[in-house]
């Protein structure tokens, strides 16, 4: 019996394990790869936003204030998209981020230089930017692990599992089994 398992079973295991780490990897990578584009645009919409607030009109306004919306709403498109934990936080993020770049006097024809726009902008994208990175580096640790083994894993309703519901039971039981992080 011991020689079946060492001959079949193991190997098949042991296959079967590194197919499974290979693409649990290959998805982290990608999913990191779209969070990094995902802070490079936020970075440019940044840039933009703050030559649009940080002088007063110009003929020029109008191609600032075109690519400051369309930057948002790739932004928008990328975080729908991205894979996250607590999706509530970075949908708001991303929102005060737009309301911060086109709010007040954005694309009026009596718009003045507005430097507390400006910063008020630059601050939202600082903690947009921020979420972001405590995602990425949530991606690559070890407790995200165990919630993406089962992220394909269907509850009885038929509805997919999110990595943020099975997180929370994930949490629980690599501190109680493998002495975890007990944050």
């Amino acid at each position: 019996m011991i020689d079946f398992l060492a001959k079949f079973i193991l190997p098949i295991f042991t296959f079967a394990l590194g197919a499974w780490i290979q693409s649990y990897r290959t998805q982290s990578s990608e999913d990191i790869g779209q969070l990094n584009e995902l802070i490079d645009e936020i970075k440019e919409a940044r840039e933009l936003a703050t030559e649009y607030w940080s002088r007063s009109t110009h003929e020029d306004d109008a191609s600032l204030a075109v690519k400051v919306r369309s930057c948002g709403h790739l932004i928008f498109a990328m975080a729908a998209e991205a894979n996250f934990a607590d999706r509530s936080e970075l949908d708001d993020a991303v929102q005060g981020f737009f309301e911060a770049a086109t709010g007040g006097a954005f694309e009026t024809a009596d718009k003045a230089a507005d430097l507390g726009r400006a910063l008020e902008m630059r601050i939202a994208a600082a903690d947009l930017i921020s979420i972001v990175r405590r995602q990425r580096r949530r991606i690559s640790s070890w407790v995200f692990l165990p919630a993406a083994a089962v992220g394909g894993i269907r509850n009885w309703a038929g509805t997919r599992l999110t990595a943020y519901q099975l997180g929370r039971t994930t949490k629980r039981w690599t501190t109680k089994f493998l002495g975890g992080p007990k944050s």
